[in-house]
């Protein structure tokens, strides 16, 4: 394959065809926002049962567990 331009078959790198930008970092939550989230998210574990409904029991858990982990890699 040819360092730049059209390679032996007639066609352009693959790398030309398919450019990729890196991506950007979203500016990190404020600890107030995260603290208010988690809150949600624990009381929406700790209704979701009443409703019968183990699902978001497990969504919530996983969902604040996440959340807090980001803020401990950030912190």
């Amino acid at each position: 394959m040819a360092e730049h331009g059209i390679d032996r078959d007639g066609r352009p790198p693959l790398r030309l065809l398919h450019y990729r930008r890196e991506a950007s970092a979203a500016e990190p939550l404020p600890l107030l926002q995260v603290g208010r989230i988690a809150d949600w998210l624990e009381r929406t574990s700790a209704e979701a049962p009443q409703r019968g409904d183990h699902s978001s029991v497990l969504r919530a858990h996983r969902d604040r567990a996440l959340l807090l982990l980001g803020v401990v890699k950030y912190a």
